[in-house]
C-alpha cells in the first residue's frame, strides 16, 4: 500500500472513531449542506453531497444525508436513512477491492468507486410526514403532502397526498382532503406563509 493510501485509511480510521457530533460539524464543512431558513435537525447526522433541506422542516437524528432534496414543511422521525447509492449487481465481485478501507488491495481510485456504484437522487415534496425508522432508496420521489408509515422502505415513487407503508412500502390510500386550497397548494409561490394563515384562519 503507497503512502497516498495509507493516508487516506488513516484519516477515514480516525474519522470514523470520532464522535458523531465531530464527524457532523466535520461534514457540514465539507459538504456544505443547504438548510434553509429555520429548518432544524435535531440531534447529529453525517452529511454527504448535495443535501438541500427547505424551508421550516425538522428531522429527528437521521443516520446519513446525501443526494436528497426536501421540501418545506416536512415533519421527520428519528433514523431516516436516504440511501441514494447501491453497488452495481452486475460487478463480478461485490465487493469493492480497490476502494473498501480494509481491502488488501486497498487503493482510492474515483474511476473504480464510480463503476462499483449507482447513485440516484432522492427528492421529497412539501409537508411531508415520514414516521419513525424510514428509509427511503436512490431515485425516489415523495410527493407534497404525502405520509410514510413507520418502518417502511420506500422504492418506487410516492403519489401527492398519499399514505404508503410496509416492506417494501406500498399504497394504503389517500388522505382525505375536501379543500381543494390544500390539496392543490403551490409552496413554491413566493406569498405562500400568507396562504397558509388563511386557509388556516378560515378552519
Amino acid at each position: 500500500m503507497n503512502i497516498k493510501n495509507k493516508t487516506i485509511l488513516y484519516l477515514y480510521l480516525f474519522f470514523s472513531r470520532l464522535p458523531i457530533s465531530f464527524r457532523y460539524f466535520i461534514t457540514k464543512l465539507v459538504f456544505k449542506p443547504k438548510i434553509k431558513k429555520r429548518a432544524v435537525i435535531f440531534g447529529f447526522t453525517v452529511f454527504g453531497p448535495n443535501v438541500e433541506i427547505g424551508e421550516y422542516s425538522y428531522l429527528y437524528s437521521p443516520k446519513r444525508l446525501e443526494n436528497i432534496t426536501i421540501g418545506k414543511f416536512c415533519s421527520i422521525a428519528d433514523n431516516f436513512a436516504a440511501i441514494s447509492n447501491r453497488h452495481r449487481y452486475e460487478n463480478s465481485f461485490n465487493y469493492k477491492f480497490f476502494n473498501q478501507i480494509n481491502s488488501p488491495l486497498m487503493r482510492y481510485d474515483k474511476a473504480e468507486e464510480e463503476k462499483a456504484n449507482v447513485i440516484k437522487k432522492i427528492t421529497v415534496g412539501n409537508d411531508v410526514y415520514m414516521g419513525y425508522g424510514v428509509t427511503i432508496l436512490g431515485g425516489v420521489k415523495v410527493g407534497d403532502g404525502a405520509i410514510i408509515a413507520a418502518g417502511s422502505v420506500v422504492t418506487k415513487d410516492v403519489e401527492p397526498h398519499a399514505i404508503y407503508g410496509g416492506v417494501p412500502a406500498k399504497f394504503i390510500k389517500y388522505k382525505q382532503l375536501d379543500n381543494q386550497e390544500i390539496k392543490n397548494f403551490d409552496f413554491n409561490d413566493p406569498g405562500y406563509l400568507e396562504k397558509i394563515k388563511k386557509i388556516l384562519e378560515k378552519k
